[in-house]
């Protein structure tokens, strides 16, 4: 009745049948028989307890004999229920007994399996490397085996090894062209974990190019060479990224300009800056400083200039704002533009924070650029502005703006010097010389004055 029911593909009703007849038997060979199809059928209907259940009976009525069928469905139900260990341990004692045979190549790959489900990917990776070393392993079985390897060994956080296996599926004539171009994504991220960059972007560009999944993955491999220091290469594979967005388009620009193409650099920055409609302050403060780094000083105060019809939407950005107009006032007093040197400090130290160092290191820098640019009187106004200044700054700043005053008396002493006003140049000098908070270097600098101007000019 139970072959009837099965035959007819009504297999619950099987099910029962064969239950009913192993129960009832006398034979010990039929009731073994029926117990096997009964754990079939409870295995084929995800009954996996029942099963395990129907096959113990079946190795109870085989009076001590092993019966390897058996085995492996016992260890395939411990499987599919989640009794791992046990599974695995079951289907490693089949595959040690029949290593070479086709079911002992099945016991040792479900065997694999159960070890990856418990987390243990190292010994999967190597079971499944056997399996694909075998010579009965051919063709499909032996690609299998590679891929199931390759991934293990990555989850085990081998890449290099997950890498060279996936390398060989990629490069074996027995796998099917779709098996081929599938691992080319495992493959290329295989190689990016294992800090192959090189091996990953020749897939990106070559055989992998068009799949939706190289654009992020191209941006790792940019990024990696910029980790790296590389940035000629880092700067070709942002360039290599089809329809890049503004941020790709930002980042190449930086490769770019880090790489010492810095002209070629200012012409990114410039196609940013037409396109961008965010964060366009930040990519002009950074086009200024590639104008200024390759000396073109009127094109970076052109640059800050635009800057400066930008709303300053944080403080961060007034600071750094006012950081790019320092800069650029040290090129031009370098270069003796005095003239425009002054312009950029005066507006360095409008975006800064009032009583920071910021803001004093902008108005020494002020006076300095009137006193070299022979306006005496103007330069003695913005340095007696740091000098007598009331403003109390904080415990951590105290030492710094001592600096930036002591080095301003200085630059007044100088300026005074210069208008032939000697007694209220020693006048500065000797103030200098008493007052505590003046650093040493500088105290020394104010007596060495005062000696010259007692020795140089009279009484």
């Amino acid at each position: 009745l139970a072959w009837a029911l099965l035959k007819q593909g009504d297999k619950s009703a099987a099910a029962l049948a064969f239950r009913k007849a192993a129960s009832n038997l006398l034979d010990r060979q039929l009731q073994r028989d029926a117990y096997y199809r009964l754990a079939l059928l409870l295995l084929d209907t995800g009954k996996y307890q029942e099963a395990q259940a129907a096959l113990q009976q079946v190795q109870a009525l085989a009076a001590g004999a092993a019966d390897q069928e058996v085995s492996f469905y016992l260890a395939q139900s411990q499987l599919r229920s989640g009794e791992l260990e046990a599974a695995a341990r079951g289907f490693g004692a089949i595959a040690d007994q029949a290593a070479d045979s086709l079911r002992g190549r099945q016991a040792r790959y479900y065997q694999g399996q159960a070890l990856w489900q418990m987390g243990r990917f190292r010994e999967a990776g190597t079971i499944f490397e056997g399996l694909a070393l075998q010579a009965a392993a051919v063709g499909e079985e032996r690609v299998t085996a590679r891929l199931r390897a390759a991934a293990a060994y990555f989850s085990a956080d081998l890449f290099e090894r997950s890498a060279e296996l996936y390398a060989l599926v990629s490069a074996d004539a027995s796998a099917s062209e779709a098996t081929r171009r599938e691992v080319l994504s495992p493959l290329a991220k295989a190689y990016l974990q294992a800090n192959r960059l090189s091996e990953a972007e020749g897939i990106l560009i070559g055989a992998a190019s068009g799949n939706p999944w190289v654009t992020p993955m191209l941006l790792q491999v940019a990024k990696g060479y910029a980790k790296q220091g590389k940035w000629r290469e880092a700067a070709a594979v942002y360039g290599e990224i089809p329809n890049a967005d503004q941020s790709t388009r930002w980042e190449r620009a930086r490769a770019t300009r880090q790489s010492g193409e810095t002209l070629a650099a200012t012409e990114l920055y410039e196609a940013l800056v037409a396109s961008a409609n965010s964060n366009r302050p930040q990519i002009l403060l950074e086009l200024a400083d590639t104008y200024g780094e390759l000396e073109q000083l009127a094109k970076e105060r052109s640059t800050l200039e635009r800057l400066g019809i930008e709303p300053m939407a944080t403080v961060k950005l007034s600071e750094a704002t006012s950081q790019a107009w320092q800069r650029s006032g040290e090129r031009a007093f370098k270069k003796e533009q005095f003239t425009e040197a002054t312009l950029a400090f005066r507006t360095a130290e409008r975006y800064a924070a009032q009583a920071t160092p910021a803001a004093w290191k902008a108005r020494y820098w002020l006076g300095s650029a009137l006193l070299a640019s022979h306006r005496f009187e103007d330069a003695l106004l913005e340095l007696g502005r740091l000098t007598a200044s009331r403003t109390v700054p904080t415990k951590a700043d105290l030492e710094i703006f001592n600096n930036w005053r002591s080095l301003a008396l200085l630059k007044q002493g100088e300026a005074l010097e210069r208008l032939r006003h000697w007694e209220a140049a020693r006048a500065a000098y000797r103030e200098m010389v008493k007052d505590p908070l003046v650093p040493e270097r500088d105290r020394q600098e104010a007596l060495a004055r005062l000696a010259w101007i007692k020795q140089n000019v009279p009484n």
